[in-house]
């Protein structure tokens, strides 16, 4: 019975009225080290992408739309080097989304073909103009949102400090963006 109380309790979010476009991760780790050795990072050089440590991109004036497209791939990923318990080091390309490894051999098309396989909402925001994809609700919209989310907050029992978790923040940012959590 408490078992059955407790699910009809989690079914009373509105979990429809926060998404706005689903998101389906597939918990399978693909290789995809092996796609596509023949491409290498020149391509990113040809682009205008300059990779160091902390992914810095190389801001040099306008840029096409596939240039830009290019440097905001990189915005998911980063350069990381690790060194293994027998001092060797071992540099891989890091997905910030999935925590994905991909050799560094791998170019930004690759890359940006892994968001469209496995993040295809972040992938679809790569084309967009960026004051499009970032621009916030209006007020109305924002304010119903918050009434939802109130209202879960209250009929499920949650502690008012969720609003402060940091991983609460992110899952929130990660189904929808463009919602502002209460404080």
């Amino acid at each position: 019975m408490a078992e059955e109380q407790e699910q009809k309790d989690y079914n009373t979010f509105p979990y429809d009225s926060f998404i706005e476009e689903q998101i389906f991760i597939d918990y399978e780790n693909e290789d995809y080290e092996e796609e596509n050795k023949d491409e290498t990072m020149a391509e990113m050089a040809e682009a205008g992408t300059k990779i160091t440590d902390e992914t810095e991109t190389e801001a040099s004036g306008t840029r096409s739309a596939k240039e830009l497209k290019h440097a905001r791939v990189w915005e998911h990923f980063e350069r990381k080097t690790i060194e293994k318990e027998d001092g060797e080091t071992e540099a891989f390309i890091l997905c910030h989304i999935c925590e994905g490894h991909f050799s560094t051999n791998n170019s930004t098309k690759t890359l940006e073909r892994h968001l469209k396989s496995k993040h295809l909402n972040i992938y679809k925001d790569l084309g967009q103009d960026e004051t499009s994809s970032s621009k916030p609700w209006t007020t109305e919209v924002q304010n119903e949102k918050h009434k939802l989310f109130i209202n879960w907050i209250i009929t499920d029992q949650q502690p008012f400090t969720i609003v402060e978790n940091q991983n609460f923040k992110k899952f929130i940012a990660s189904i929808q963006p463009k919602y502002k959590i209460p404080s």
